[in-house]
């Protein structure tokens, strides 16, 4: 019971250091200045290539692993 009271009283608490914080947040930083310098086509470009890169080395270690249990006869 003293656990659960405990949580209570830490969690007003947090709430209640959260609230002041939350209301001076008026408006969001603006990051277009840096986000507008990256040309976003290379970029997917190569998250697809590794992303391509690593579906390629899981499906040739399931393909030894599968060799290989066939081979042990199991």
């Amino acid at each position: 019971m003293f656990k659960n009271r405990y949580r209570a009283v830490k969690s007003a608490i947090a709430t209640g250091a959260l609230v002041p914080a939350l209301a001076l947040a008026q408006t969001a930083p603006d990051y277009s200045g840096m986000t507008d310098q990256i040309n976003w086509t290379s970029a997917i470009a190569a998250i697809l290539l590794i992303a391509g890169g690593l579906a390629g080395v899981y499906v040739v270690v399931k393909g030894v692993r599968l060799v290989l249990g066939m081979l042990r006869g199991g």
